[in-house]
């Protein structure tokens, strides 16, 4: 016990160690011990099983034969068996049917349950044989126990003996923890208890032990001592830093600015100043920061999203008290409260009307950004190198460069290199005046050109101002004006000519009916042979070649009165084939491309004979010696775009005639002016300027243009188009079907205003056999009509004349002649019979000058 006593904590804690290892190996033991008996018992068991099992497979025949001998002789084996003790046989009756052993032990076992048992010192096992399924019998197997009994009952005592060993060293040495260690330690915690609550540090208690636990009481004097010397100190700081506190207190009561403390867990305030508490009328301590300065119901956004902690660097932010409508510049710095605590300082500045003042300048600046974002124009920030620093998005779509790339380029980048010299004026007249203005061509991102109209100021010494707008349209407008205005001069000028050579062939054709109308009389009653009859002739071919002049006049002036009908192209150009190769010579090829299934047009046969006898002989006066000359037709289909360049043209379908030569071609000067009335590149009386005129005419009578393609030494091309018809063609032939031209004495009146014309006309009915009646003017001629008692088979009666013209006088005098048939006449037809100058279908009519024969062959076809 003496020894107990004297040990030192360590050695007591060391003993305790030990102990709970010996407990711990004393329960490991017991448990392989339990294990090692069980273990063994199951083998006994699993042992006697098998050998039973074994048994009734040998033991199934005698069974089944009932050959107790040889059942019992199989059982005598089984005394080899270790601890064996009996082993018998129950039939399916329960007789016992053989038996080998102590019999004792078999005589009161004939009905167990279970497979085993353990009974007194004795294994019992059981074992059923059957055959296929069917049971014969039970085999009943006892073993000796008492060697594992024996084994159990060593194993126990041995565990008792170390069990009681352990529970005295146990007791031993929870005595000695008592009274070394918690006795000592419980005296130490009830002293300190006193001391806390008594504050007084000048206790000192008793040391009852030279181990630990005794040096732990003298160091617990000693800091009491230390503790009682220190207080005495700590209250005269205490006093300094409360003087100190009051006069910091003082200043931060005296700063005119919000200043305060919260926590920076729950946003409680901490102190405020006296500013802030005056500015807000009640006591802050204690409310949330986030509620008293920002007038929010929740934490403040910014305080939760950023890093808030000791060290930190200060932060400056602003935020909007809404209940208040103050705006305060706030600095916070996280610093380290009297209790630890982290908390949040903060000096709020009120920025109300600096604030405000922003917003009226930013108001104001995104209106005018508004303004230049949204501006029509584009409106570029340059500096004194002419590099852009801003532009505005209409500056974006009118060069197609994004803004961050103009402002990687200068003006000289985006200029034409036409147009860089008169954009370097515009900087220098920039520089002199501080304003100017010009148009410059300029080049786009995707590389097409445009025109700008720059106007320009200085900002200040490096900053200019320009404004631009894109007039590429407006200036491509322009040019399609100004193209179209030529356009429509020249129609202006070519229908005024043709106006003025309409009238002009108009009357020169009554002249024309006078001088061949009679020369023709004369001719038929002079003999062949002699000279005055030669004279006439001569007379007559001039003045018949006066009137084809006249009717290129008329057709140039597209006032030429028609017969159109529906044709084909094809058949009309190979049948004039001959005609036409007669007209240039034998010394030209002519050939023929048709088009196959070329389709129909609505003309006068007569027209295309004078459209292709004039370009052939203009193709063989180009061309010097042997050459060639082609003409091919072809279907051709006009959409709106080609029409939009092409004023002349409308969309639709067309037959396109185009006459080639390989001769000498045209320049552009002589191009221009090929269609203009008596411009002839021929020599004097080589040409008279009016064949192309004419051609020309005869195309725009007949809704149609023409196209020349030409350069000096590579021949020329004329292509015109007709409007395609989509009636059948007429397969009528206009031939006389009757060779007389006399008449049987029918009655024709005969109205016209020119006496000599009336004349002419009365005198070439009577040589043919027609009753004439004359009247020069239509009042006159209904009387006649009216007074007449006969019937008037035929009105023979100019278009345009005084009072009323010739369809007005037919339809009138139609009311007492139903029957009336009408043959026009005219030197010049007006719109009064024809549409556009197309005579209506069905309608008769002769132009003037005519012969006495092409008179009497129209009359025979009308009567």
């Amino acid at each position: 016990m003496t020894l107990f006593q004297k040990t030192s904590i360590r050695s007591t804690i060391i003993l305790i160690v030990f102990m709970t290892t010996a407990v711990l190996l004393l329960i490991g033991f017991t448990a392989v011990f339990v294990e090692n008996v069980l273990h063994t018992r199951r083998n006994l068991v699993d042992q006697n099983r098998l050998q039973a099992l074994l048994m009734a497979e040998y033991l199934v025949s005698p069974v089944l034969f009932e050959d107790a001998e040889a059942a019992i002789e199989i059982l005598e084996k089984a005394s080899v068996i270790p601890g064996f003790q009996s082993a018998h046989i129950h039939d399916s009756e329960g007789r016992v049917f053989a038996a080998y052993g102590d019999t004792s032990l078999y005589q009161c076992r004939e009905h167990m349950e279970r497979q085993h048992r353990f009974e007194g010192g004795t294994l019992h096992t059981k074992v059923t044989i059957a055959y296929h399924g069917k049971q014969y019998g039970n085999l009943y197997l006892q073993s000796s126990t008492i060697e594992l009994q024996q084994r159990i009952l060593f194993l126990g005592g041995l565990l008792f003996g170390l069990l009681v060993l352990l529970s005295i060293i146990g007791i031993l040495v929870a005595d000695k923890w008592q009274r070394v260690i918690t006795s000592p330690i419980g005296n130490l915690v009830e002293s300190m208890g006193d001391v806390s609550a008594s504050k007084n540090y000048a206790t000192q208690v008793t040391v009852h032990a030279d181990n630990e636990i005794g040096t732990l009481y003298t160091e617990f004097n000693q800091l009491l001592r230390t503790i009682h010397e220190h207080q005495s100190s700590l209250l005269q700081t205490r006093k300094i830093i409360q003087d100190q506190h009051d006069q910091f207190l003082a200043v931060l009561n005296a700063f005119p600015e919000n200043l305060y403390v919260a926590d920076l867990e729950t946003h409680t305030i901490l102190f405020a100043n006296e500013s802030m508490h005056e500015q807000f009328g009640r006591d802050l301590i204690g409310q949330t920061c986030f509620e008293v300065l920002h007038g929010l119901s929740n934490e403040c956004p910014f305080c939760t999203s950023r890093d808030l902690r000791v060290g930190a660097d200060a932060v400056q932010w602003e935020q909007y008290n809404r209940n208040l409508d103050r705006y305060y510049s706030i600095t916070d710095k996280i610093i380290q409260w009297p209790d630890s605590r982290s908390v949040r300082f903060e000096v709020a500045v009120d920025i109300t009307e600096l604030k405000r003042t922003e917003q009226v300048l930013r108001s104001s600046e995104a209106r005018w950004r508004s303004y230049v974002e949204n501006a029509p124009y584009g409106i570029f920030i340059a500096d004194s190198e002419g590099c852009f620093v801003d532009v505005n998005p209409a500056a974006t779509a009118i060069t197609g460069f994004t803004r961050d790339e103009l402002r990687e380029r200068s003006i000289p980048d985006l200029l034409d290199p036409e147009s860089l010299q008169k954009g370097l004026q515009h900087f220098e007249d920039l520089e002199v005046h501080n304003r100017a203005n010009t148009e410059v061509r300029f080049r786009k991102k995707d590389g097409s050109i445009g025109e700008w109209s720059v106007s320009a100021v200085r900002l200040r010494e490096d900053r200019y101002l320009g404004y631009v707008e894109d007039i590429t349209d407006r200036k491509l407008a322009e040019e399609e004006q100004r193209r179209l205005e030529e356009q429509l001069i020249q129609s202006q000028k070519m229908e005024s000519i043709g106006r003025l050579a309409g009238g002009v062939a108009h009357d020169y054709n009554n002249m024309l009916s006078v001088i061949i109308g009679y020369t023709d009389l004369i001719v038929e009653e002079l003999v062949p042979e002699t000279a005055m009859y030669e004279d006439m002739q001569e007379i007559l071919t001039a003045a018949l070649r006066s009137r084809d002049i006249t009717r290129q006049l008329l057709a140039f002036a597209r006032k030429q009165a028609i017969s159109p009908k529906v044709l084909d192209l094809n058949e009309t150009i190979a049948g004039m084939l001959k005609m036409l190769k007669r007209l240039i010579g034998e010394d030209i090829e002519l050939k023929l491309q048709p088009k196959p299934d070329l389709w129909p047009v609505e003309m006068d046969p007569s027209q295309i004979d004078q459209i292709l006898a004039n370009l052939c002989v203009n193709a063989r006066d180009a061309i010097d010696g042997v050459g060639h000359i082609s003409i091919e037709t072809n279907n051709v289909v006009f959409d709106k775009p080609y029409c939009t360049d092409h004023a002349e043209c409308s969309p639709g379908e067309y037959v396109m005639v185009a006459v080639s030569d390989d001769g000498s071609g045209m320049d552009r000067e002589t191009l221009n002016n090929i269609f203009e009335p008596f411009f002839t590149t021929k020599g004097v009386d080589e040409g008279t300027g009016l064949g192309l005129a004419t051609v020309y005419g005869i195309i725009r009578q007949n809704d149609g243009f023409i196209n020349t393609y030409s350069e000096p030494g590579k021949g020329t091309t004329f292509r015109f188009y007709i409007p395609a018809c989509l009636q059948t063609m007429d397969e009528s032939t206009t031939g006389e079907s009757d060779p007389s031209l006399m008449g049987a004495g029918e009655t024709v009146l005969v109205v016209e205003d020119e006496e000599q014309i009336m004349k002419l006309a009365c005198k070439m009915l009577e040589g043919l056999r027609y009753q004439v009646l004359a009247a020069d003017e239509p009042k006159e001629a209904l009387r006649i009509s009216r007074e007449h008692e006969g019937d008037i088979q035929l009105l023979l009666t100019d278009v345009v004349m005084p009072h009323m013209n010739g369809r007005e006088l037919a339809e009138a005098m139609s009311q007492h002649h139903p029957e009336l048939k009408v043959l026009y006449m005219s030197g010049y037809t007006a719109n009064v019979i024809a549409t556009r100058g197309i005579i209506e279908e069905g309608v008769h009519y002769i132009q003037k000058p005519f012969s006495r024969v092409e008179l009497g062959a129209k009359i025979k076809r009308i009567i």
